[in-house]
């Protein structure tokens, strides 16, 4: 889960999903990535977050989904856990 209404925490972010996705032990995962505060972050955090995850840089063959929400009021959450059962069904 990322706070997007705090882009500065963004890169710090970055690095330690990309040094968990870089792990040997962690090729078969599915990712998850909770944009939360979008309520607050407003139009525009998403793909700023999205460019800031370099997300263009990861494999080909991951599964991965980055879902805006908001914890506060659920909103997001549901959808993100349904594409993750999923995501999980065909993984495996």
């Amino acid at each position: 889960m990322v706070d997007c209404s705090d882009p500065t925490r963004f890169s710090e972010a970055a690095v330690e999903l990309h040094r968990i996705l870089n792990d040997r032990e962690m090729r078969r995962v599915v990712v998850l990535v909770y944009a939360n505060k979008m309520d607050v972050a407003g139009d525009g955090a998403m793909e700023e977050l999205r460019g800031a995850l370099r997300t263009d840089e990861f494999r080909a063959d991951l599964l991965w989904r980055l879902q805006g929400s908001c914890a506060t009021t659920g909103e997001g959450l549901v959808e993100g856990l349904e594409w993750l059962v999923a995501s999980l069904d065909a993984a495996h």
